[in-house]
């Protein structure tokens, strides 16, 4: 096979191997896939394909970028600044102001905040077993079954997709602002030199 001039082929989905043509989900590793296609995956928290986990995890080396605090952490969700949290130093907060970064998830809990309605999102989540709404329990709660956090990371994961896309967009769209000035800016003072 030859392509018809000026068509394009869409890509498939590594799950199904359909065409991605509706439903798609991409994910921090950038891979694509028909949304009903990855929450059908068993490791949720990973990426079929490379196996790239999506939800970072607390370690011992993880800090404040602003004042090197260890203590209630957050991760911002877009672009991955980690702050401490408003009774520690408020960096996070902080962080959010200057950047408008509307999410931020807590290392250890994962739970996730939205500054713009100043409180935390995902209350409830989808049980994998039959599929009713169930409520995320408190602080400490032993009874959270590890189907129930897979499933609450696994929206976590395509609440920062959503974001990371509409950042994305966001910045395309300004660089092509930023790009149009510039070169007005040349031809301009090329035309004022002749």
């Amino acid at each position: 096979g030859r392509k018809a001039a000026g068509l394009t082929e869409l890509p498939s989905c590594p799950v199904c191997l359909e065409r991605l043509d509706e439903s798609v989900l991409t994910i921090l590793c950038n891979h694509s896939f028909h949304t009903h296609c990855l929450t059908q995956w068993e490791e949720s928290t990973t990426c079929p394909v490379c196996r790239y986990v999506q939800t970072p995890e607390p370690t011992g080396d993880n800090m404040c970028f602003s004042c090197d605090s260890k203590e209630d952490l957050w991760i911002c969700l877009i672009c991955g600044h980690i702050g401490c949290g408003r009774y520690v130093g408020g960096h996070a907060n902080n962080h959010f102001v200057e950047t408008q970064h509307t999410f931020t998830m807590q290392l250890g809990s994962q739970r996730v905040w939205d500054y713009v309605g100043d409180n935390y999102v995902h209350r409830l989540v989808q049980n994998k077993d039959d599929g009713k709404l169930v409520e995320v329990p408190g602080h400490g709660a032993d009874t959270f079954s590890e189907e129930k956090m897979d499933s609450l990371q696994l929206e976590y994961t395509y609440l920062m997709t959503a974001q990371l896309e509409s950042q994305r967009l966001f910045f395309e769209e300004k660089l092509a602002r930023v790009e149009k000035e510039s070169n007005e800016q040349v031809r301009n003072a090329w035309q004022f030199r002749k």
